[in-house]
């Protein structure tokens, strides 16, 4: 079973195109996105060190903790540590 996406694939050259990891096929960068493949942040922003901001996932971009994407994020990230404890518990 392959680990990784097929680099002889024509799509493997085209920047619109990355590699799922969990399907292990070439996907536009958007649909990756939305299967839920994490994103990183960039380190290297000025906003990155501010407490006031937070990683969204889904896009790897910077958002405002207060805004609307940021609480999004927090809840999600919330809900995902309540699931964690409760496989723990058991």
């Amino acid at each position: 079973m392959a680990t990784t996406c097929n680099k002889n694939n024509k799509k493997a050259n085209d920047p619109k195109y990355r590699c799922n990891s969990v399907t292990k096929r070439w996907n536009l960068d958007r649909q990756v996105a939305q299967l839920g493949v994490v994103k990183n942040c960039d380190v290297k922003n000025i906003k990155y060190k501010d407490v006031n901001y937070i990683c969204n996932p889904t896009t790897g971009r910077l958002v405002l903790r207060s805004g609307k994407v940021g609480v999004r994020v927090l809840n999600q990230q919330a809900k995902a540590k309540a699931k964690t404890k409760t496989k723990t518990k058991t």
